[in-house]
């Protein structure tokens, strides 16, 4: 199967032509297209997608229920994807979700939401889409 290749929202084009992507990339493209989803933001769909109120905004995060919000939006993409490794930290008022998910393809993904990165003299803590998927294998 083969669909348009979307990179930051919008569709590739290269050459006058749009692009397309296939197998283990297109699995990687609809999580993060799923995962960057809120759920009910788009009409045409309103089930697609995740609890954005589940990861960011609260003042103190449930690990259990983030797993659970992350492991619902890749199932929407393929029942059998589960999580094998997931780490879970805070910051002051910033959190770290690194997780990996294999599927019975043996397809293997992970995702990082927020990220410490140094700035300087002085560590900064962003949190990223959850759309920053990369697939690893």
């Amino acid at each position: 199967m083969k669909d348009f290749l979307v990179n930051s929202g919008d569709l590739v084009i290269s050459r006058n032509d749009l692009q397309l992507v296939s197998k283990g990339n297109l699995t990687a493209q609809k999580v993060r297209l799923n995962l960057g989803t809120n759920k009910g933001e788009w009409k045409l769909n309103p089930d697609l997608g995740i609890n954005f109120k589940a990861i960011l905004g609260q003042k103190h995060p449930n690990r259990d229920e983030i797993l659970d919000t992350i492991r619902d939006g890749l199932r929407q993409v393929d029942e059998s994807f589960r999580i094998t490794e997931y780490t879970f930290g805070t910051k002051g008022r910033h959190m770290v979700v690194i997780f990996t998910a294999t599927n019975d393809s043996g397809e293997v993904y992970q995702n990082t939401v927020g990220i410490a990165e140094n700035s300087g003299n002085s560590e900064s803590w962003l949190i990223r889409a959850l759309a920053d998927l990369v697939e690893v294998t």
